[in-house]
């Protein structure tokens, strides 16, 4: 009965959304292992190296409890071997020196290292921004920068968005040498997050503040607050981002840093839910920069619909910087039962210029008790939506559940991302989907 049901969803779900044909695998399911040790809960993507394997963290498990660092490599015949190549706060006498919790997207350069950062653990307990070197059998893990090192915690906290460079947005794998920029979820005279640089020095990498966010205490309408994701490299002079919080609404902003001598200039380059009844959407994540100089992105919460009473509902939108104009792509939840998704996270741009992402809860709801456990959509030319996959399809969520992080897309045109539930424990999985 219940897989009967769940046909008849899904032929609708087709309909309604203008599913495409495709195929859906789930490549790993996490927590498989005792006490987790394959780890758990993944709240990134993953990254590709020029071999074809895929990397990324969860946030749980693995041998410490503290997150792990893992490698699926194709076995040559179709298949994927799964292997932890790190576990988090293995150096835990002083209370996880080598980091915990990393749940930003990793960073790969040309030799096969990997960059990344920790939300918490480091030599203070506030993050680490850290650097991942081959071994023969569990990599070494070199700390870049231990955060809240300085008085107030002045060179930020909580790194949960990752790190950026130059040639990123083109696709080209990190160089190792050139500078490396972040931004930190808190942290600054009044814990409202910093962007910043790290520089490989002979020794060792040298942080570099650029910009702390509302240096006057308060709700920060004029520059935003709580930047969550990582920044887009535009240039070495240029860079573009967004904050979760404040702004004029103080529903978040979209933010240039420019670089003029030797310091960095702000610019508030969008204030969202500054459109009526906040059409433009609330609380932006992490940015993409198109070949036209455009940025594009999602919003979590948005506009509610006559399908989304709540706030959680989202949209997608392209933000042209030189003249600050939003075109909304998409609102989410616009369809019955919020069969189009819900709760958006960021845009990878395809071959032909057509948008993908995820979006973390909508598609089916079976029994009119949750929310849907989100979807795999694909936004073409003219801003037309098509679910690819709405997962939670399969019984007992074993497909997965809760998709979060940016879509990777190899050469072929396959995409792969990661569930922060569902799987065969319900902790999590990792997932291909061929076109």
């Amino acid at each position: 009965m219940i897989a009967r049901m769940i046909a008849v969803l899904l032929g609708g779900l087709a309909l309604a959304g203008g599913a495409q044909a495709g195929t859906y695998t789930k490549l790993y399911s996490f927590c498989t292992q005792s006490s987790c040790s394959d780890g758990a809960e993944p709240h990134a993507g993953v990254v590709a190296d020029t071999a074809g394997n895929l990397y990324g963290t969860t946030r749980a498990g693995g041998a410490h409890g503290a997150g792990a660092a893992f490698r699926l490599s194709p076995d040559g015949s179709g298949g994927w071997t799964y292997s932890v190549i790190y576990n988090f706060c293995a150096r835990n006498r002083r209370g996880c020196l080598d980091g915990a919790d990393p749940s930003a997207p990793l960073i790969a350069d040309a030799a096969g290292n990997l960059y990344g950062t920790a939300a918490t653990g480091g030599k203070f307990g506030d993050g680490l921004a850290f650097k991942l070197v081959p071994q023969a059998d569990l990599w070494q893990l070199v700390a870049m920068h231990s955060f809240c090192s300085e008085a107030a915690c002045a060179d930020g906290a909580f790194p949960a968005g990752g790190l950026s460079y130059l040639g990123q947005r083109d696709g080209a794998l990190y160089d190792g040498t050139s500078l490396l920029y972040g931004t930190t979820l808190n942290g600054s005279a009044f814990q409202k997050g910093v962007v910043y640089s790290l520089k490989q020095g002979p020794h060792y990498w040298q942080h570099r503040t650029l910009y702390r966010f509302c240096p006057e205490m308060g709700t920060c309408p004029v520059d935003g607050n709580s930047p969550n994701s990582g920044v887009i490299v535009h240039s070495p002079k240029l860079l573009y981002g967004a904050t979760a919080e404040g702004g004029a609404a103080l529903s978040g902003t979209a933010f240039s840093l420019t670089r003029v001598g030797g310091a960095w200039q702000h610019q508030v380059l969008h204030d969202f839910c500054s459109a009526r009844r906040c059409a433009d959407g609330q609380t932006p994540g992490a940015l993409t920069e198109s070949g036209a100089g455009a940025l594009l992105g999602s919003t979590a919460n948005g506009p509610r619909t006559p399908f989304c009473a709540r706030s959680a509902c989202g949209t997608s939108f392209s933000l042209v910087p030189g003249t600050g104009a939003l075109t909304t792509l998409h609102r989410f939840c616009s369809e019955t039962d919020c069969a189009d998704g819900s709760a958006p996270g960021p845009l990878t741009i395809l071959a032909n210029g057509d948008l993908a992402g995820v979006a973390i809860s909508g598609g089916i709801e079976l029994f009119r008790t949750d929310f849907g456990h989100g979807v795999l959509f694909r936004l073409d030319g003219s801003a037309n939506l098509s679910v690819l996959h709405a997962f939670c399809a399969a019984a007992n969520c074993s497909d997965g559940s809760a998709p979060s992080g940016r879509v990777l897309v190899d050469g072929s045109g396959r995409m792969f991302g990661t569930t922060q539930g569902g799987g065969d424990t319900q902790r999590g999985v990792v997932w291909m989907y061929e076109p």
